[in-house]
């Protein structure tokens, strides 16, 4: 009877209207129609109003819900919320007065939302691509700066020059090479985890952060002629994930994944061959839609001027290829998705990384 009286007040007002007491024929409904608003009771029929949300929120994560109840209580709010509500409403003695205007409102302030989101995301993916290229072509110029000038000091009408030392220009001509095909590596990983085309999708987040190490243990392990002192901090390495403690969450996997292995190799390399106890933890909490993540290691740390420049493209504590890489890269891909992220650190102490992350409804 609710459910009809509702919707003839809302056709009553020009909108097209479906209505039902039943949660089964609901999701039936929605899965024909498409339709721009959900409103169902906290109560319904032999189910309820948030099992209903929840199963809406599994069939299409866009969907826009609204919870009424005759209950002025938080817990309810705070369920109808979680489950995937924009809002609740409580039912008073105008409730189908105000309902055609409430439903207008409602519909507005979802689309408003999307689209804020959308021109935010795409703001934040301008910027981190100007930053990229930036950090490309000054690497890149340098680069190619060495290599020129290695070649120009091989001097063949000089025959004073011995052939050992054209080998040795020759030799710094091609370290310029190999450091440029691993900027190359760097850039197409970014490529592929900054997919444009790649949707959210729900998944775990620990499976994502240990598929993270593993990929990390593979990198050191496939060049163990450049990572034997890696190496050896593998062999005694503890890494502790707490993430399995999160829900299922929908996030873009390639992103997410590239984010912890970047810095988990990070904490791998801050670590001494001498350490005897090397530890990486991975932390994880959920505040509103945001994901928080936390990545602490126990190796060398950072003073304050690198700590303070670590996420700057251009910046790095290695040469042309190291830490200012892949950083700036994280925080392309955190600021991506409407993150932050930030470090802690002291020298002898190791460091801590902290980011977050909006997850898709």
């Amino acid at each position: 009877m609710t459910a009809n009286y509702v919707a003839e007040t809302l056709k009553a007002a020009g909108f097209d209207t479906r209505a039902t007491d039943s949660q089964t024929e609901a999701l039936a409904l929605y899965q024909e129609h498409k339709a721009d608003l959900v409103l169902t009771n906290h109560h319904l029929g032999s189910g309820t109003g948030t099992a209903l949300l929840k199963a809406l929120r599994k069939m299409d994560p866009d969907f826009l819900g609204v919870m009424t109840t005759g209950i002025g209580n938080e817990d309810v709010a705070r369920e109808a919320i979680l489950s995937g509500a924009l809002d609740y409403v409580i039912k008073n003695g105008y409730y189908y007065q105000k309902l055609p205007s409430m439903v207008l409102d409602f519909i507005v302030r979802h689309k408003t939302r999307k689209s804020s989101r959308f021109d935010l995301e795409q703001k934040h993916r301008l910027e981190a691509q100007a930053e990229l290229a930036v950090w490309f072509d000054h690497n890149f110029k340098n680069i190619l700066s060495a290599l020129t000038g290695s070649l120009n000091l091989i001097d063949f009408d000089n025959d004073g020059q011995s052939s050992e030392k054209r080998k040795e220009y020759v030799r710094d001509g091609l370290d310029c090479v190999k450091t440029a095909m691993k900027l190359l590596d760097s850039l197409s990983a970014l490529s592929r985890s900054g997919d444009a085309f790649e949707t959210p999708s729900p998944v775990s987040v620990a499976v994502l952060a240990d598929e993270a190490f593993l990929e990390v243990k593979r990198t050191i392990e496939g060049n163990s002629d450049e990572n034997v002192t890696l190496g050896r901090v593998l062999e005694r390495l503890r890494f502790e994930n707490y993430l399995s403690r999160l829900p299922i969450l929908k996030v873009v996997s390639g992103d997410l994944r590239t984010i912890f292995s970047v810095l988990i190799k990070n904490a791998v390399e801050s670590m001494s061959s001498k350490q005897t106890n090397p530890i990486v933890t991975l932390k994880g909490e959920m505040v509103g839609p945001h994901l928080c993540c936390v990545v602490e290691d126990n190796g060398k740390g950072m003073d304050e001027t690198v700590a303070k420049h670590a996420f700057e493209p251009l910046y790095s504590t290695k040469g042309l290829v190291g830490v200012g890489m892949s950083l700036a890269m994280v925080r392309s891909l955190v600021l991506k998705h409407l993150g932050e992220v930030g470090c802690e650190s002291e020298p002898g102490k190791g460091s801590i990384f902290r980011f977050t992350y909006l997850t898709e409804d």
